[in-house]
C-alpha cells in the first residue's frame, strides 16, 4: 500500500448544533493510517486543523508548501519527530449571508 489515508468526524447533530462554536463541534477526531504503520494504534493529542491535511499531502508527495497555505505538515508528527503540532487551532463562525472580500487589504 502506497497511501496515506485520513478519517476525519465533524460532529454535530445536522441543523442543532452543527456549525456553532461548542467544544464539542470544534474538538474533531482525526486518524491517519499510514503504509509503513507509523504510530499506529497510539493516540495523540496534538492540536491540528484541516489545512494541515492538504499540506500534509503535499509533503508526503515530495511537494514543498506553497507560501500562502496555512496548513502545515502533519509529517513530523505522524513519524515521531515530534509530539507537537501546533500551540493553538482557531475556529470561527460567520453570520449567514456574510461575504468576506477577498481582495481588501489585510
Amino acid at each position: 500500500m502506497d497511501e496515506i489515508e485520513f478519517f476525519e468526524n465533524l460532529q454535530g447533530k445536522p441543523g442543532s448544533q452543527l456549525g456553532r462554536l461548542y467544544d464539542q463541534n470544534v474538538r474533531c477526531p482525526l486518524l491517519i493510517r499510514h503504509p509503513d504503520g507509523l504510530r499506529a494504534g497510539e493516540r495523540i493529542d496534538a492540536i491540528c486543523q484541516h489545512v494541515d491535511i492538504f499540506a500534509t499531502v503535499l509533503d508526503a508527495l515530495g511537494h514543498d508548501v506553497p507560501d500562502g497555505v496555512d496548513g502545515r505538515s502533519l509529517r513530523p508528527l505522524i513519524e515521531g519527530e515530534t509530539q507537537s503540532h501546533r500551540e493553538f487551532a482557531v475556529s470561527a463562525r460567520f453570520p449567514p449571508g456574510l461575504k468576506i472580500d477577498a481582495d481588501a487589504p489585510w
